[in-house]
């Protein structure tokens, strides 16, 4: 592990010579080749595995699916959408019902006790 309390131009030097060019070993590159030239001629170390050509329907079949569910979910989105407007109506409604029952209300003691807001 380098020191971490190098300053910029040690840690500079010291990664220019970490980095410098090393020449191969003797023979090394004939080495190579040679290993190279032997795993040729074993063959593949690794199975492939290959799978049957889907016919040419499938493709289709997927994309109607879908598109399919694309719409269907689109028209229970809609759905959703439209019930919550409901219920949102729907509480509004009873909102606007209990204020007027209670301005009614407020209307008739005023009345009662002699002052008249008029409508």
């Amino acid at each position: 592990m380098p020191d971490q309390n190098l300053s910029n131009e040690e840690f500079d030097v010291t990664l220019a010579k970490a980095l410098e060019r090393v020449n191969a070993p003797e023979g090394f590159a004939a080495k190579v080749m040679a290993e190279a030239g032997r795993a040729e001629t074993k063959g593949p170390h690794a199975k492939v595995l290959m799978f049957p050509k889907a016919p040419m329907w499938l493709s289709g079949a997927i994309a109607a699916v879908l598109v399919m569910g694309v719409v269907v979910g689109e028209r229970v989105h809609v759905e959703h959408q439209r019930q919550e407007v409901a219920m949102t109506q729907q509480k509004f409604d009873e909102g606007l019902r209990a204020t007027n029952h209670a301005l009614d209300q407020t209307r008739e003691q005023l009345a009662k006790a002699g002052l008249n807001l008029g409508e």
